[in-house]
């Protein structure tokens, strides 16, 4: 992330939890990629998207720690991210607590295991 950011980004996939098929980017999606949308409230619009893609991968372009994030894959379908930092001093950073370090991330409650540097979620 560059500029004014103030907390780590991530990278993450949505992967069917029992035959672990990419939802989003696997053969047969069953997320259309245009529907799914990062926002940090439930009504999401007022926020905008913080989602971005990398190599078949999405990614957060959030640059604030926040703590609760909604993933939004169909207009009826919406998951909850709950994010934890380390706090650290760094110059280019004004957020009060200091530079938010992602220490885990728990998806639907349930603590997310990063494979390569990508957080896999399993639904």
């Amino acid at each position: 992330m560059s500029g004014r950011s103030c907390a780590d980004g991530f990278v993450f996939k949505i992967v069917d939890k029992s035959s672990g098929q990419d939802l989003v980017f696997g053969t047969s999606p069953v997320y259309n990629l245009d529907s799914v949308h990062l926002f940090t409230n439930l009504s999401g619009y007022g926020n905008g998207n913080f989602l971005g893609v990398q190599n078949n991968t999405l990614m957060s372009r959030l640059t604030d720690p926040i703590d609760t994030l909604f993933l939004r894959l169909t207009s009826t379908d919406t998951d909850t991210l709950f994010l934890s930092y380390n706090y650290i001093e760094r110059e280019c950073c004004f957020f009060p607590q200091g530079f938010g370090q992602l220490r885990s991330i728990k998806y639907n409650k349930n603590i997310v295991i990063q494979e390569d540097q990508i957080y896999v979620f399993k639904k």
